[in-house]
């Protein structure tokens, strides 16, 4: 049985938190778990929470990357990504 594609969504991602030592953000892409990150913290206008998430891929090499999930990096990719997000904050 085929499943309609928001539950599919929501299948894979209930299973992707719900195991020992996963993240929330794994199932997101770099450039989503940045702004998350910048608008946790700060309260900037959108345009420049955009280019400082730009600028904060550029500097760990994840631009290329930026749109895929983090579920399918690497280890150092993720590493990278975990970098991003300690500059952010």
């Amino acid at each position: 049985m085929r499943l309609p594609a928001c539950q599919a969504a929501r299948t894979a991602w209930s299973r992707s938190i719900s195991g020992p030592g996963t993240s929330l953000l794994r199932v997101y892409d770099p450039r989503e778990t940045l702004r998350f990150t910048v608008r946790f913290f700060y309260e900037d206008p959108r345009a420049e929470i955009e280019s400082w998430v730009a600028e904060t891929l550029a500097l760990v090499g994840l631009t290329n990357q930026a749109e895929r999930p983090i579920k399918c990096f690497s280890g150092v990719e993720r590493q990278r990504s975990g970098v991003a997000q300690d500059q952010v904050n």
